[in-house]
């Protein structure tokens, strides 16, 4: 992947880098990536931000996800790969995170 700018590029990235290195994905995990890039996959990562997370949650738990499953789906899925973000691409791919923009 030469250009990481939206979440799904970076959810495509992390699945990858699991790959890589010889994890599977569980069918838990597969499914809240597959449904987190379904929804908020063409945000820019610039504008992925703590009420853009918070919201996807509140909308999680309006659909009848029960605390736990908004819990996993936020905090863990989605808060997780955001703010590994800067590391990850920096590792890969010799990312500048002052040339975000």
């Amino acid at each position: 992947m030469s250009e990481v700018k939206t979440l799904d590029d970076l959810i495509k990235l992390h699945i990858a880098d699991m790959r890589e290195v010889g994890k599977v994905l569980g069918r838990s995990k597969a499914f809240s990536l597959k449904m987190i890039s379904a929804r908020l996959g063409k945000t820019p990562l610039s504008d992925v931000n703590r009420e853009k997370i918070t919201e996807f949650g509140k909308a999680r738990a309006k659909e009848g996800a029960g605390p736990v499953t908004a819990g996993i789906d936020v905090g863990y899925k989605l808060s997780n790969i955001t703010s590994l973000e800067p590391s990850l691409l920096k590792l890969r791919h010799g990312w500048n995170e002052n040339a975000r923009t």
